[in-house]
């Protein structure tokens, strides 16, 4: 296989190609050897197993013990974890900074968890988040801040979001915590025109953000994002950045639309004053006609009178 390969590859490269393959051996079979999985796989036996166990295969076990002390920290086995760092220690085996690792790591989940969740819904403070918006020709992009002002803190993440996207309207929903104050966040707009909501999509932004994108039903220029007589939110801005980067087609969209408005207008202008020539011309030949029936009348009624003078 080697002398196959050689014919195709320089000798240089073929070397290099054989000691990244038996470096990736090593690393996978150093990977497979580092974890515990004798201990995964009867965690949920009763204690006295599972001592039982680690008492016949510490010497196995000992050599793992980072992945083996974070299947117990991580599943709750105090007890049997005390028990395997006793062993660890008869051994001579250091694990005090494996031990440590684990905890904080763990400590650091607890953290996140409870912080999520230390409050009920109904302490919650409800606020209508700044937003800013921008668009194409197809789309309507938005971009929610998880805080009720551009320019203030705001929420790094969000949890139990809800987002609903209809043919003519927009909420978002979300819980966080900023500092000690637990905020709802409350976000609905009702839009200009409507939307292709099988097209629509959206998404975590930046940090602290969420994006969505709204297709259109047909391309066009909005002259808004809100529906008539929506009042405008103090928190809503432009996004520029995006804004920036559809201009031009926006531009020269715009541009073409009045060319043609224009087009039709001395269209339809030209259409109207050819209907106002026929007109007059008609009315024209209506009292032409009628003046002659009155000339011929008023010789008739001259003649009838000369009649009855004889």
């Amino acid at each position: 296989m080697y002398t196959i390969i050689g014919t195709i590859f320089p000798p240089k490269i073929l070397n290099i190609f054989i000691i990244l393959k038996i470096l990736v051996m090593i690393s996978c079979a150093y990977i497979n050897n580092e974890q515990c999985t004798e201990l995964k796989d009867i965690i949920y036996q009763p204690y006295s197993e599972i001592i039982l166990y680690i008492t016949k295969n510490i010497n196995t076990l000992k050599d793992k013990p980072q992945s083996c002390i974070d299947v117990l920290v991580k599943n709750g086995k105090l007890e049997e974890l005390d028990y395997y760092l006793n062993e660890l220690a008869k051994k001579g085996i250091q694990y005090r900074e494996n031990l440590s690792l684990s905890i904080n790591t763990m400590k650091k989940q607890l953290d996140e968890i409870h912080n999520k969740h230390r409050f009920e819904v109904k302490e919650y403070q409800t606020i209508s988040p700044a937003f800013k918006w921008a668009q194409s020709l197809e789309d309507i992009f938005i971009e929610i801040k998880y805080a009720h002002r551009h320019d203030s803190p705001g929420c790094l993440e969000i949890k139990d979001m809800d987002i609903k996207i209809k043919n003519d309207s927009v909420s978002f929903e979300g819980f966080c915590v900023l500092g000690d104050v637990p905020i709802k966040i409350d976000f609905k707009i009702d839009t200009y025109q409507g939307l292709n909501v099988s097209e629509c999509s959206h998404g975590e932004g930046s940090v602290g953000r969420y994006q969505i994108t709204l297709k259109k039903n047909q391309k066009s220029f909005w002259k808004k994002l809100l529906k008539e007589d929506s009042p405008v939110p103090p928190n809503m801005r432009v996004w520029f950045e995006m804004k920036e980067k559809y201009e031009t087609e926006l531009k020269e969209f715009e541009e073409k639309e009045e060319k043609e408005n224009e087009e039709n207008y001395d269209k339809l202008l030209l259409e109207d004053n050819n209907k106002k020539d026929k007109k007059d011309k008609k009315n024209k030949k209506k009292k032409k006609k009628k003046g002659s029936k009155g000339q011929n009348n008023n010789s008739t009624n001259s003649n009838s009178n000369k009649t009855t003078d004889l």
